[in-house]
């Protein structure tokens, strides 16, 4: 049981901290809108934040988490507003790294995270999304050399994610291959991957172009 010099620490630690969001917060809410995409320059990288944060990385992740959210949310917004296509979305990446900088088996922040940035139809940010996904793989493969694996095992949606991107926006057949092999090696991929990645290896022996290709998945995955 923590000492009472102990506790009061931990309560000042909180109370300051709940200040600062505080004072953050009225700051960020007095920005305009075409100030708030600037307020991430702000924040520190994962690693930094992690010690900051003084053993209560969950929950902070967990604030960042919904502060991802609606960041993207914002983003999509700002499409009618007067912002550059190039400077929206500019932190997606930067919030779901340091998400999983401060709780590395968050399995949803690497897959929901690389789902946004491949939905931004950018190739810089596709690119992004794949980085973050590897991330999660080698945090899963840790956790497992470490002897302690994160369950459920996702690194097969990892992978499909990975084919994905490579299949359709960055179009790398031979990536998508290979990302598709490492999926259906999984121990816990499921039957209907396996089963779509026979049809998409037959459909890419026989030449087929990628709408051919994408037109089969669709219909197989329909059958599914």
């Amino acid at each position: 049981m923590p000492s009472r010099k102990e506790l009061i620490v931990v309560i000042v630690v909180m109370f300051m901290a709940l200040a600062g969001s505080y004072s953050c917060k009225n700051r960020l809410d007095a920005l305009s809108k075409t100030e708030k995409f600037k307020e991430l320059l702000y924040v520190p990288k994962g690693e930094t934040l992690k010690i900051m944060t003084f053993g209560f990385d969950a929950p902070v992740a967990d604030y960042f988490w919904v502060e991802g959210k609606l960041y993207y949310s914002d983003n999509i917004r700002a499409i009618q507003m007067r912002h550059s296509r190039k400077a929206r979305y500019r932190y997606l990446h930067l919030l779901h790294d340091i998400i999983t900088d401060l709780q590395p088996r968050f399995g949803n922040a690497y897959h929901e995270g690389a789902i946004y940035l491949f939905s931004t139809g950018r190739e810089d940010l596709t690119e992004q999304g794949i980085a973050l996904l590897e991330k999660g793989v080698a945090a899963y493969d840790k956790a497992e050399a470490d002897g302690v694996p994160i369950i459920p095992d996702a690194r097969w949606r990892m992978y499909v994610y990975m084919a994905s991107a490579y299949e359709g926006r960055l179009y790398d057949p031979v990536k998508a291959t290979e990302y598709y092999e490492k999926a259906v090696k999984c121990k816990d991929c499921p039957a209907n991957i396996v089963f779509a990645y026979a049809g998409y290896k037959k459909l890419l022996a026989q030449g087929l172009g990628l709408q051919a290709r994408y037109d089969a998945m669709i219909a197989t995955w329909s059958e599914l």
